[in-house]
């Protein structure tokens, strides 16, 4: 008889394990120098509030990163609303990565007051997952989310400026309390 440990197969623990890989990769291969990151950061929305897993800043651009930790096969368009994961002859809808951060780049955006063509979108799959279609080039594994960032070689922030936009993000985020938390997700659960 197996032992299943719902533990580790809990969303939470799936997303801190993939947010575990994204922040080690970071440290071992950017240098904290040029990139400073930031972790699990809730910032007020529209509609609410939204939760962005990672936010890299840099003085080549500011780099919003979605975290996906699956296991399976993953199908999808970068245009459609979902995609499909394939767990052996199960078939999963999952929502389109690339949309959700779309909306955790345009609040960053305009909360940073920022060019558009200064944040970067970035989804990086962790975990087991094979992806089984043409995706661009910022739908990236670990290793290839650092060769996207590194990829970025257009100064477009100074110094200072870099530092201003880390104490803005700081300064309008929400702490992780857990009621703060749980204030997010009823704010999800009342948009869907």
């Amino acid at each position: 008889m197996a032992i299943i440990n719902t533990a580790t197969n809990s969303k939470w623990f799936k997303g801190n394990a993939g947010e575990n890989i994204v922040k080690a990769t970071t440290a071992c291969s950017l240098d904290s120098g040029i990139y400073q990151i930031l972790n699990d950061i809730t910032v007020s929305a529209r509609n609410g509030t939204t939760q962005i897993d990672h936010i890299l800043v840099s003085k080549f651009g500011v780099f919003v990163i979605e975290t996906k930790h699956m296991k399976g096969l993953i199908y999808g368009n970068p245009y459609h609303k979902k995609w499909t994961q394939v767990i052996y002859k199960n078939k999963i809808q999952i929502p389109n990565p690339i949309h959700q951060n779309y909306g955790h780049v345009k609040n960053l955006q305009t909360l940073l007051k920022i060019n558009e063509d200064h944040i970067y979108s970035v989804v990086v799959f962790t975990g087991e997952s094979v992806i089984k279609t043409e995706m661009p080039e910022n739908v990236v594994d670990p290793n290839g989310y650092v060769e996207f960032v590194k990829s970025k070689t257009k100064e477009v922030f100074d110094d200072s400026e870099v530092t201003v936009l880390i104490n803005k993000i700081e300064s309008n985020s929400y702490n992780r309390s857990r009621m703060n938390k749980a204030t997010h997700v009823a704010n999800i659960k009342g948009i869907k």
